[in-house]
């Protein structure tokens, strides 16, 4: 496809534990946003379902899903909340949280997403961020984030993994934030980096 038919996306990029989800969710509620979370998108599959069962095969085990099932899971949903009314592919920003995972999902991707800004959500303390999970597992009946060694796993999986699909992308594009601080430290400063990238795009577009 041209770049001219490519959804714009932003994407979050962090640890678990790290406050995507919480970021991405907020940030989803502002106008001309959309936030699209991989994870949810999972946990949203009929579980005695063929898709469902698949999925949980490895996320149970503290697995990525693989590249190609992921993929197309995501062009799926977005398929589907584009009918729904939901998802205006020449409007909307998608907040990308948890896709693309690997390397080879951004090149899966690319010829429909077009990168524009990704934000990288860093911990100073990751063992801080091993406990947050732990909690939220407690509180929102999350078996497979319960599991001190799938946890752990995972962690290991984005450093290994995840982190290589920066090496995809223009590294102008990232920008490093200190997601330790306080939450809505983090929102103010992302929302405030969202806003002046749109306002400098319909600036440009406007004298062009």
């Amino acid at each position: 496809m041209g770049q001219a038919h490519r959804w714009r996306a932003m994407l979050l990029f962090g640890v678990p534990g790290s406050g995507k989800g919480t970021q991405g969710r907020a940030l989803g509620c502002l106008p001309g946003l959309i936030h699209i979370s991989s994870g949810e998108i999972f946990r949203q599959l009929y579980k005695a379902g063929p898709l469902g069962k698949e999925v949980d095969r490895y996320t149970s085990a503290g697995k990525l899903v693989p590249d190609d099932l992921t993929v197309n899971i995501f062009f799926n949903h977005m398929d589907l909340l584009t009918r729904k009314g939901e998802f205006d592919p020449k409007s909307h920003v998608i907040i990308a949280d948890g896709i693309p995972r690997t390397y080879e999902q951004a090149k899966m991707l690319d010829d429909r997403i077009e990168v524009v800004k990704i934000f990288n959500l860093k911990l100073q303390d990751e063992e801080e961020a091993i406990e947050r999970i732990k909690q939220r597992a407690l509180r929102e009946n999350r078996r497979d984030d319960a599991n001190d060694t799938i946890i752990r796993s995972r962690f290991e999986t984005f450093h290994r993994q995840t982190a290589d699909v920066l090496r995809f992308y223009d590294e102008n594009l990232a920008l490093e934030m200190n997601a330790s601080e306080n939450p809505l430290l983090v929102l103010a400063e992302l929302a405030k980096e969202i806003g002046s990238f749109l306002t400098e795009s319909q600036s440009i577009k406007q004298v062009r």
